[in-house]
């Protein structure tokens, strides 16, 4: 068993003295505590500040993207305005597409077309032997020459 000594007179704490301590102790606990949360508020608030100006940002990207998708459509029909759609004509290898729909125009139905008021032709999809003949999309230069025919 250790041996028990007495405390000296410098040794003893006297009780007012120690609450005075602990009391600073406190206080300065409180204060470096207080300060660390005013620092994590004050980080929390700048992401909050960010948060808010990325949604804005975000908003205002879904407002646009909606905007041009709204004008790709009218572009998409303004397009499909000038476009016809020819079907049974015969598919073959090595065509001339142009000469084809240009005879088909101007003697299967009777109406004076030209090379210049087509803009664009092509077929849909992939030739396939044995089958019926793909589509002929026709654009046409303007509204008025593809209403003509």
């Amino acid at each position: 068993m250790p041996k028990s000594r007495a405390l000296s007179q410098s040794e003893i704490v006297d009780p007012v003295q120690l609450e005075s301590m602990m009391r600073n102790i406190n206080n300065e606990l409180f204060d470096k505590i207080e300060k660390r949360l005013k620092k994590f508020e004050n980080k929390l608030n700048k992401i909050k500040g960010n948060l808010d100006i990325l949604k804005e940002k975000i908003h205002l990207q879904e407002t646009k993207f909606l905007a041009n998708e709204k004008k790709v459509e009218q572009l998409d029909l303004m397009q499909r305005k000038n476009t016809l759609k020819f079907e049974g004509l015969a598919d073959e290898e090595d065509e001339y597409l142009l000469d084809k729909i240009l005879k088909l125009i101007n003697q299967g139905m009777k109406v004076k077309c030209e090379e210049r008021y087509i803009n664009e032709m092509y077929r849909l999809g992939k030739s396939k032997k044995n089958e019926n003949p793909r589509s002929v999309i026709v654009k046409f230069v303007t509204y008025i020459e593809r209403k003509e025919v």
